[in-house]
Formats: structure tokens, sequence, C-alpha cells
């Protein structure tokens, strides 16, 4: 898990892994993630402009919850879906944050790449970690 945990996580791995990753962390940080209204999960075949809009609005909500937590675990992102999520992660809205799973590092454009922090995830990294701690303590 990354050291501290940014607004907008590209995790590299495989979408089950990228998952367990992420509900870990929650469960870790004593998020409950059954019928929690901030907790998102985008898992389709394709990620496209609409979703990527969908999520933009649901990231501008006020959260019901303290944090608003994303997962984007698609197989495919198309071009103008990444430019929406470059503007959505850009100005990033308190306690949100966005987790996008990707199998390749190289199939999300490098001016998204930029604004977010890459982990990647192997089984070994999703248990046993210190970092939900250190999450907590962030302001």
């Amino acid at each position: 898990m990354p050291r501290n945990l940014h607004h907008a996580n590209l995790l590299v791995g495989a979408p089950k892994e990228a998952e367990s990753y992420v509900r870990s962390l929650c469960v870790n940080l004593g998020v409950k993630l059954i019928n929690n209204p901030d907790f998102f999960v985008f898992r389709m075949e394709t990620f496209g402009i609409d979703e990527a809009r969908e999520l933009s609005l649901l990231s501008a909500r006020k959260a019901i919850t303290h944090r608003k937590i994303f997962l984007i675990s698609p197989e495919r992102l198309t071009l103008e879906a990444q430019n929406v999520l470059l503007k959505t992660f850009e100005d990033p809205f308190p306690n949100t944050h966005f987790f996008l799973a990707t199998r390749e590092e190289a199939l999300i454009e490098p001016t998204l790449r930029s604004r977010m922090q890459t982990t990647r995830i192997s089984k070994s990294s999703i248990f046993g970690s210190t970092d939900a701690e250190k999450f907590l303590s962030l302001s």
C-alpha cells in the first residue's frame, strides 16, 4: 500500500487483487462497505464518457459518511473518459479518494497518470500493512 494515500490512485495489477486491496484498506480504516452510500464501484467492460461524467457528478455531491471512495475497475477505459477523469482528479473534493485499477500502466494516458499515485498490486501487498493507520492521520 502507498505510504501516503493520495486522492487519486492508480492500482496496477489483476482486477480482483486491486478490488481486494481497496476493500482491505477500507476494513483497516473502519469504513463499512455494506450499504455505504459513499462507496462506489464501477466494474464494467468499458468505462466511457457517460460513466466518467456520472462518477464526476457523484464525487461532487456532499458525502453522507466521513469519506467517499470510488473504485473504477474496467476492462477498457476510453480516451474521452480519461479526459473527464483528469478534470475530476485535478480538483477533488475533501475526503474523496479514487482508485483506478488497470492491468497495464501504459493503458492510462500520461497526463492522467501524472495526477495519480501508482501502486503495483500483488497478493502480498493486500494484507498486513500499517498504511491504514497512516491514512487516518492525514489531514
